[in-house]
C-alpha cells in the first residue's frame, strides 16, 4: 500500500473515530431524567448517518482492494472505538434494566419467567370501600422480591407488566453480570465487549478457513452501528455472534454434532436461530444414521433451553407470547401487509378475523417456506451454508413486525464473509429509528411511520432487487 493510499485509509478511520467520539460526548445529554425534547436527537441521528456513510466508503474501498490494514492495528482501532463508549450514557435505551432485574432473580434462586418487574414495586391497590370516598391502599411488592425494595432502578424497566422474553443462556449471562456486581452497566458492557472480542477472532479464523481476505473482518469490527448498539446501548444480541460463528467453523470442519450444539445454545440466547438448524444438517439428510447421531445433542439442548419459556407461554404476562403476538415497531414490509389487511377488512367487507394475527401467520408461513426452500441447496460447502443463513436471517429481519436497529447484529458477521452493500447500507439508514422518540412526544407518530420507516428500509430493498436483476443473466448462464 503506497503512502497516499495509506494516508487516505487512516484519514477515513480518523474521521470515523472523531464522529463516534462526538456521539459519546453528546450522550451525556441523554440521561434518563432529561425530557426527550431537550435531548439532541437530531444531532445524534445526523452523526450516526455520517458515521455509517464513512464506514460504507471504508468497506467499499477494502472490497475494491484500494485500502487495507494489518489485523493488529485493525483490532486495536475497533477495540478503542468500543472502549470510548464503555462509560457513555445510553442513548434512548433502557433494556439493560430488564437484564439487571432478570439477573437478580436468577441469582436469588427465582424463576425469571414467573415474575414481572412490576411485582417488585409497591403499587396502589383498589380499596373495596372507595365508594365511601376512601383512598386506595398501597399494596406491597411480591414477598419473594423484597430484596429489590430499595432498588430504584426497577421503576425504569420498560413494559414492567410483562415477564422476560430472554431464554436461559442469556439469563445465565445476566446472572453472571449480577454476581460480579449487581446493577452495574460497566460490568454488563465489559461482558459484551469480551463477547465482541471473541467474535472478532472467530470471524478472522472463519475467513482464513474459507480463504477469504481477513481484512474483511473490518466489515464487522468497524461497523459504527454495531459499536453503538452493543457498547453504548448495551443490547444483548452481541451474545449470539460467537455461537453462530462457532457453529459455522465447526460445520466447515464437518463436525455437525458440535455445530448443532453451538446453534442450539444460540437458540438459548434468542429463539430465532432455530430457523437455521435444518440447513445446518442438510448435508446429512441422505445419511440417516449420521444425522441421528449428529442432531441428538442439538435436540436435547433445544429441549433444555426452550421448555422454561414454553411452560410460561400461555400466561398473559409472558414476554414471548406478547412479543410474538402483539409487538410491532419500526416494521416496513410487515406494516404494509398488516395495514393492507386492515384496509380490506374495513372497506371491502372481507372478514379476515384479526388482521394483526393473520399478518403474523402469513409472515410465519413465508419464512417457513423459505427455510424449506433453502434445503434444495446441499449446504455441503460452508459457502453455501452461509448464503442460506444470510437469506433466511435477512428475510426474517425485513419481514419481521419489529425492525430494531440492533437486529443488524444478527447477520452482520455473515456479511463479513459474503459482503452485500445493499444490506450494509442499513448501517447508515437504521439510525433514523431514533427520531421515533421526539416525534412520538410531538404526537407525530404518523410522520415517523409514513416517512422515516420507509426511508430506513425501502432503499436497501430496492438496491437488493436491482442487484438481483442485474445478476440474473449471470445466474442463467451458470445454470446452462
Amino acid at each position: 500500500m503506497n503512502l497516499t493510499i495509506k494516508k487516505y485509509a487512516w484519514l477515513l478511520i480518523s474521521i470515523l473515530g472523531l464522529v463516534l467520539l462526538t456521539i459519546q460526548a453528546f450522550s451525556t445529554q441523554f440521561e434518563y431524567l432529561i425530557p426527550i425534547l431537550k435531548r439532541p436527537t437530531l444531532l445524534i441521528v445526523i452523526l450516526l448517518v455520517i458515521a455509517g456513510l464513512i464506514y460504507l466508503v471504508i468497506i467499499k474501498n477494502i472490497l475494491l482492494k484500494k485500502i487495507t490494514f494489518n489485523l493488529v492495528p485493525l483490532f486495536f482501532i475497533g477495540l478503542v472505538l468500543r472502549l470510548v463508549f464503555l462509560q457513555s450514557t445510553p442513548i434512548y435505551e433502557d433494556d439493560f434494566y430488564r437484564y439487571f432485574f432478570d439477573g437478580s432473580l436468577t441469582t436469588h434462586g427465582l424463576n425469571p419467567y414467573n415474575y414481572a418487574p412490576e411485582d417488585a414495586l409497591k403499587k396502589s391497590a383498589p380499596n373495596r370501600n372507595n365508594i365511601l370516598g376512601l383512598e386506595n391502599k398501597e399494596q406491597d411488592a411480591h414477598p419473594d422480591l423484597h430484596f429489590l425494595a430499595e432498588q430504584s432502578l426497577m421503576e425504569r424497566v420498560a413494559y414492567p407488566h410483562i415477564r422476560t422474553i430472554y431464554p436461559p443462556v442469556t439469563q445465565a449471562v445476566f446472572a453472571l453480570s449480577y454476581v460480579i456486581e449487581p446493577f452495574s452497566l460497566i460490568v454488563w458492557r465489559a461482558l459484551l465487549l469480551i463477547s465482541e472480542i471473541i467474535s472478532f477472532f472467530l470471524l478472522v479464523k472463519l475467513l482464513k478457513c474459507m480463504n477469504k481476505p481477513m481484512i474483511w473482518s473490518a466489515i464487522y469490527w468497524l461497523n459504527p452501528l454495531l459499536i453503538t448498539e452493543t457498547i453504548n446501548a448495551a443490547h444483548m444480541d452481541a451474545l449470539l455472534v460467537p455461537l453462530l460463528l462457532s457453529a459455522l467453523l465447526l460445520a466447515a470442519k464437518k463436525n455437525y454434532r458440535f455445530a448443532g450444539l453451538a446453534l442450539a445454545l444460540a437458540v438459548g440466547v434468542k429463539v430465532w436461530p432455530i430457523l437455521l438448524i435444518p440447513s445446518l444438517f442438510r448435508p446429512l439428510l441422505t445419511k440417516p444414521k449420521e444425522l441421528l447421531v449428529a442432531i441428538l445433542p442439538c435436540l436435547l439442548t433445544l429441549i433444555v433451553v426452550l421448555i422454561p419459556q414454553l411452560l410460561s407461554y400461555t400466561n398473559e404476562q409472558s414476554g414471548l407470547m406478547n412479543y410474538s403476538q402483539y409487538w410491532r415497531t419500526n416494521s416496513f414490509l410487515f406494516g404494509l401487509l398488516e395495514n393492507s389487511l386492515i384496509y380490506f377488512d374495513e372497506n371491502f367487507a372481507y372478514y379476515f378475523g384479526d388482521p394483526q394475527q393473520l399478518a403474523r401467520l402469513i409472515v410465519g408461513g413465508i419464512i417457513s417456506l423459505l427455510v424449506i426452500f433453502q434445503l434444495k441447496n446441499s449446504c455441503e460447502h460452508i459457502e453455501q451454508l452461509i448464503k442460506s443463513w444470510l437469506v433466511i436471517i435477512t428475510c426474517l429481519f425485513l419481514l419481521s413486525p419489529t425492525g430494531y436497529p440492533w437486529y443488524l447484529i444478527w447477520f452482520l458477521p455473515l456479511l463479513a464473509v459474503k459482503p452485500s452493500l445493499p444490506l450494509l447500507s442499513l448501517t447508515m439508514l437504521l439510525p433514523l429509528y431514533n427520531l421515533r422518540y421526539p416525534l412520538n412526544e410531538l404526537n407525530k407518530t404518523e410522520l415517523f411511520n409514513d416517512v422515516f420507516i420507509p426511508l430506513q428500509f425501502l432503499p436497501p430493498i430496492l438496491f437488493l432487487f436491482i442487484q438481483w436483476y442485474r445478476n440474473k443473466p449471470k445466474m442463467k448462464s451458470l445454470l446452462q
